[in-house]
């Protein structure tokens, strides 16, 4: 049996351990959820760090500069021309106004889309633009393979290695189709360029 490896990445924020002894069962646990929080979190990197742009033009649609909203052309949504964008933004600001003003009990939570929808006729495109942007769809198939990748990784005889051994075996099992269309040349070749090498496999 190798002596266990337990990941140090949270240790400076959470309390992993009480008083006592710990059971095997919890340190597996333990394991596997540290595995996954450094998936999302390279999973994350990955996918925004280069969509910065497309994020803010989805966070400042609200306020309806086309300026702001050029980035999600990249999408293929197609953006309303400005005089539509300035009718609807002083339209919306008026329906704001009304229902800050309004005293009704139980009034709805004021709503741009909702608006919009009302009069969908009369600013068509920017009623569009809005409904892309408020039902932008996610799927959790991402989160549900990984951790059936996770599952079928984390065995008991490789509870020792290293987050960053468990994250790139994960990457390998659920990215298997584009890996087999890397050539297995180019890989003994970086292989070989690592320094420390004793054996040369090309």
């Amino acid at each position: 049996m190798r002596n266990r490896r337990r990941s140090g990445l949270l240790g400076d924020f959470v309390v992993e351990e009480s008083i006592g002894e710990r059971s095997d069962e919890i340190d597996q646990i333990t394991s596997s959820y540290n595995e996954v929080i450094d998936m999302a979190l390279a999973e994350f990197d990955a996918r925004f760090t280069e969509n910065n742009e497309i994020l803010l033009a989805l966070s400042d649609s609200p306020n309806m500069e086309l300026d702001q909203l050029k980035p999600l052309e990249k999408l293929g949504i197609t953006l309303p021309p400005e005089y539509e964008l300035k009718a609807a933004k002083k339209y919306i600001e008026f329906k704001r106004k009304e229902w800050e003003e309004s005293s009704a009990k139980n009034k709805p939570q004021f709503n741009v889309l909702t608006v919009l929808y009302e009069m969908r006729e009369a600013f068509p495109e920017v009623y569009k633009l809005f409904a892309i942007v408020e039902t932008f769809a996610c799927s959790t198939a991402v989160c549900e393979a990984s951790f059936s990748a996770l599952a079928q990784i984390d065995i008991p005889s490789r509870l020792s290695m290293t987050n960053e051994r468990m994250r790139n075996l994960a990457f390998i099992a659920f990215e298997h189709k584009r890996l087999n269309n890397i050539s297995i040349d180019d890989i003994m070749k970086a292989f070989n360029n690592k320094k420390g090498r004793r054996v040369q496999l090309y």
